[in-house]
């Protein structure tokens, strides 16, 4: 008992420090996932993404395949998503996520997840990111791109930056497209 009374603060120190240390652990959610294992969740393939945020952020940016669903209209439209296939549901933090995946739980679903850290996370480890253009961007596309409606910048921005940084590459992928033009131009029509 007088080691407890003579080290008390030393005591103090060492539950302070291991109940600073679980508390991430203690105070994650059950669905939360990180981006690695939403990365290997989509590798797997049949996943369902859901993006609870609103048509606005969505549209700015998103996951791929990702259907956006706003956490306001959620409930409403759970007949869109499929209980046999994983969901991932997305948003700006992390935090929407989380009550959406909860939703979905209590609906029935049972193979939920919700991406910790949200879009911004993703977004900011290079993950591949689309875009949604907008009605009037999209009229402007010629008729035989318009299937080019959502684009993908990270692929863009790579080949882009490998292309100034390697003359060669650029000089390659000027030679690639003359070759495609020369054997498509029989195929095209004016």
């Amino acid at each position: 008992m007088k080691f407890f009374i003579d080290n008390i603060w030393l005591i103090m120190l060492v539950l302070l420090s291991g109940g600073a240390l679980a508390w991430p652990a203690l105070s994650r959610s059950k669905f939360a996932v990180s981006t690695l294992q939403a990365t290997q969740l989509l590798n797997k393939g049949k996943v369902q993404v859901v993006d609870v945020r609103t048509p606005e952020e969505f549209a700015a940016g998103h996951l791929r395949s990702a259907k956006n669903m706003p956490l306001k209209e959620l409930a409403g439209r759970l007949g869109e998503l499929d209980k046999a296939h994983p969901v991932l549901v997305v948003c700006a933090s992390g935090v929407q996520s989380a009550k959406g995946a909860a939703q979905l739980n209590v609906a029935g679903f049972a193979d939920v997840y919700s991406l910790e850290g949200g879009f911004t996370d993703w977004q900011s480890q290079g993950l591949p990111t689309a875009t949604q253009l907008s009605v009037l961007q999209r009229n402007a596309l010629p008729p035989r791109n318009a299937h080019y409606a959502t684009q993908t910048r990270a692929h863009h921005t790579a080949q882009y930056a490998l292309a100034a940084i390697h003359p060669q590459v650029a000089a390659r992928r000027a030679r690639a497209l003359d070759r495609w033009k020369r054997l498509t131009e029989p195929y095209r029509s004016g």
